[in-house]
């Protein structure tokens, strides 16, 4: 798992600091002193699909197909590398068996984000966290309830369009994959962006 992990960030740091270079070679310093930071306010959500293989296979019931959102805050240097903290909702699955009963899981991933724009309006990311795991089963002898850490690591693709000089709409994908339990959940949806603060 650890290996799974250091090769993804070392993919994403690879791609980005490479993009990021690449852009600030090929791009003059266009960007206005007075207004070369920018703080803003990042949420998005729609689909969410879960890909884990579970132990007991013969499930009455099962239902991978739930949703997710998620909340970042943005620091934008100029044309440079940009960070974010996103906090999010992952609902992940929920199956039926003979054995257990019901059970459902869900995690509250907790990420810090890198992007950059290769293209004007087109996104790449990827982050590294941990994600709050909760699992809800509930059975003949009643609910029980447990919760779980987990290290988790992410990487997006997103493009995003100007509606007005501080708001931008789009659409995303997403992989998340957290180590605990193996999961590997993709992510399609729609993101909202607007600019808070310009200095």
């Amino acid at each position: 798992m650890a290996r799974i992990h250091a090769l993804t960030a070392l993919l994403c740091c690879t791609l980005v600091f490479s993009t990021a270079q690449a852009r600030s070679q090929a791009m003059p310093d266009t960007v206005s002193p007075s207004s070369r930071y920018t703080v803003c306010i990042q949420a998005a959500g729609g689909y969410s699909r879960d890909f884990s293989e579970y132990q007991e296979q013969r499930f009455l019931e099962e239902h991978r197909d739930k949703g997710y959102g998620y909340c970042q805050i943005r620091w934008l240097p100029g044309h440079l590398l940009t960070g974010a903290l996103e906090v999010g909702y992952l609902a992940m699955y929920s199956v039926t068996s003979v054995s257990v009963g019901e059970s459902q899981r869900s995690a509250v991933p907790i990420m810090l984000m890198f992007a950059m724009e290769p293209f004007d309006g087109l996104e790449l990311s990827g982050g590294l966290g941990v994600a709050l795991l909760s699992a809800r089963v509930s059975g003949a002898v009643g609910v029980a309830t447990s919760t779980s850490t987990s290290m988790a690591t992410q990487g997006a693709l997103s493009y995003a369009i100007g509606l007005t000089d501080r708001l931008k709409v789009g659409a995303e994908i997403r992989i998340a994959y957290l180590d605990l339990y193996d999961d590997k959940i993709f992510n399609a949806g729609l993101l909202f962006r607007y600019e808070l603060l310009r200095y």
